[in-house]
C-alpha cells in the first residue's frame, strides 16, 4: 500500500477545526509535464497529417510510370513542358 500512497498528488481532510489540504509539488509537476508532452504529440500528429494531406498524395505505380515516361519523352524530344500564360498577353 505504500506505493499507492506515493502516487497521490493531493489530499484534503475536514476536521472540526477546519479543512486541511496537502499536495505534493513534485507529483503535480510530473502530471503537468505529461500533459504538455501529450499536447506536443497531438500537435505534431496534426501537423504531419496536414503535410501528408497536402503534399504526399497517394499515387499508384501506373501514375508514376506515366509521369516518368512523359518526362523522359519531353526531355528526349526537347519539348518545353512549362506553359507560360504571359506570352499570350503580348
Amino acid at each position: 500500500m505504500a506505493e499507492a500512497h506515493s502516487a497521490v498528488a493531493f489530499s484534503f481532510s475536514i476536521t472540526h477545526e477546519g479543512w486541511d489540504v496537502n499536495f505534493d509539488r513534485e507529483v503535480l509537476h510530473l502530471v503537468w509535464q505529461s500533459g504538455i508532452r501529450s499536447w506536443k504529440k497531438r500537435l505534431a500528429r496534426f501537423q504531419v497529417g496536414i503535410i501528408l494531406g497536402l503534399f504526399m498524395q497517394p499515387t499508384s505505380q501506373i501514375n508514376f510510370a506515366s509521369t516518368l515516361s512523359e518526362c523522359v519523352n519531353n526531355s528526349t524530344c526537347q519539348v518545353d513542358a512549362c506553359v507560360s500564360h504571359a506570352d499570350g498577353n503580348q
